[in-house]
């Protein structure tokens, strides 16, 4: 085998080992709960050191459930709600609804911010 077919073959086969086997959908349920449950740990932890990956996953819970706070003409959060509290609520919301983890993330931010502060009629 030529040095150039030994090449090509060890980055195919270091390629395939690179690819995950599946990928993860960062949209849905199943991965908010688990980036929410890091968010948990920092906030009942302060001083808890996140890898970068972590650290990500962290501000992508909190920058999904403030934005779909803040934007949602459905949710109407009292006075003085914490941004903290809001993290317990989705968090719990996903805990008690596993059969709905494969949808839409934001979706479920919304449902479970309505639940629990729904705008008066």
């Amino acid at each position: 085998m030529t040095q150039t077919k030994v090449l090509i073959l060890a980055f195919v086969v270091a390629l395939l080992l690179a690819t995950p086997v599946r990928a993860q959908d960062v949209t849905s349920g199943n991965y908010l709960i688990g980036s929410c449950q890091i968010t948990l740990r920092v906030i009942d932890n302060p001083n808890i050191t996140l890898d970068k990956y972590e650290a990500w996953r962290d501000g992508y819970c909190r920058g999904i459930i403030e934005g779909v706070g803040a934007a949602s003409p459905l949710v109407c959060s009292p006075q003085g709600v914490t941004f903290s509290q809001e993290y317990r609520i989705v968090t719990k919301y996903l805990q008690d609804h596993p059969e709905r983890l494969n949808s839409h993330g934001a979706e479920l931010v919304q449902e479970a911010l309505v639940q629990a502060f729904p705008c008066s009629k």
